[in-house]
């Protein structure tokens, strides 16, 4: 059982739908711990949950908040990228390295995310969210995953180990760190108090190496919205994470030519692909390239290690992963 951990809910980007939240809080209640919800979590302005300076007001009491284990986002949807420009990043600087909570969500909460890790090196964990994924049952590898990064908040006095490995079906499954040692290719992330550490068969293997990094990204093209805003986003030396939904090839072409102009592609120490859902072209007389042909191509750019079919983002199971922990890639 994880510690006690006091956890600020906030909605920076949609508005919630109430049952699902009330499921979500219930769960984080239900394990002990005190759930403390942003003043803006349960308002509906257009498709934003309030007004910019509302939300943003929420997360920056919640971030300042010396006492929070976490700051937990309720749901993505959109609007994370408008609070940029209504944080005080002067104080949030000032905030000591200990007394920063993690940022947890993902999906629209990435621009939040690689700004406050990339421009203050403030943890953050793309991890499931509130009133999205808590309020569900959840897969064992999930379930698993979510307990290890609890104990991580709470400061686990001993790391617990997460151990997995996906067949040549696709299906994942826990195993012992002995079992991963035998897959081709394996994944190691580390953080205080949690280790996660999966096993990947050759077929998802696109590029051979080593690394060994942080980590950026997110949802692919939430992360190039980010370009030419406030946050200078680079990939350097970094594993890059990469996931996204609903964007048919035409537009994935479009993100990941941005990627590569970046040079976000050929700096990255390693590239790790989770799912890519609903992203096929759906007129079958319309002729284009397959989501996962665009993403090899774009492979071809990645100097290290690139891995597919890693399970994050919006299709089960989902792992949670510290951009703030060390991130190990090894295949070949």
């Amino acid at each position: 059982m994880a510690a006690f951990l006091r956890l600020r809910v906030v909605a920076p980007a949609g508005p919630v739908q109430p049952h699902k939240l009330e499921q979500g809080l219930d769960f984080l209640r239900g394990r002990g711990h005190q759930v403390v919800e942003g003043k803006a979590l349960r308002l509906v302005h257009g498709h934003l949950a309030g007004t910019d300076a509302q939300r943003a007001a929420d997360l920056m009491d919640a971030l300042l908040d010396p006492a929070a284990h976490a700051v937990w986002a309720a749901r993505g949807g959109f609007g994370g990228l408008r609070l940029l420009e209504h944080l005080d990043w002067e104080r949030l600087r000032a905030v000591p390295p200990m007394e920063r909570p993690p940022l947890i969500g993902y999906s629209d909460l990435t621009s939040l995310q690689n700004a406050l890790h990339l421009l203050l090196d403030w943890p953050c964990w793309h991890a499931p969210m509130v009133a999205t994924e808590l309020c569900q049952e959840r897969d064992p590898l999930s379930d698993a995953s979510l307990n290890g990064m609890l104990a991580a908040l709470g400061k686990a006095t001993h790391p617990s180990l997460l151990a997995a490995g996906r067949d040549s079906t696709g299906d994942w499954r826990l195993c012992s760190k002995e079992e991963v040692a035998a897959f081709p290719a394996r994944l190691h992330l580390r953080v205080p108090g949690f280790e996660q550490i999966l096993g990947l068969p050759a077929e998802c293997v696109w590029g051979p190496g080593r690394a060994e990094a942080l980590s950026v990204g997110g949802n692919l093209s939430v992360l190039t919205s980010l370009f030419g805003g406030r946050v200078p986003f680079h990939a350097r030396a970094r594993c890059l994470w990469l996931e996204d939904h609903g964007e048919y090839p035409f537009r994935l072409d479009r993100h990941l030519a941005q990627l590569a102009n970046s040079g976000a592609l050929k700096d990255c120490s390693a590239l790790l692909l989770g799912s890519f859902l609903n992203c096929e072209e759906p007129d079958p007389q319309k002729s284009t390239f397959t989501a996962e042909e665009l993403l090899r191509q774009a492979a071809q750019c990645v100097p290290g290690p690139v891995f597919s079919g890693l399970p994050f983002g919006h299709t089960a199971p989902r792992i949670c992963l510290p951009f703030h922990g060390t991130c190990t890639v090894e295949a070949g």
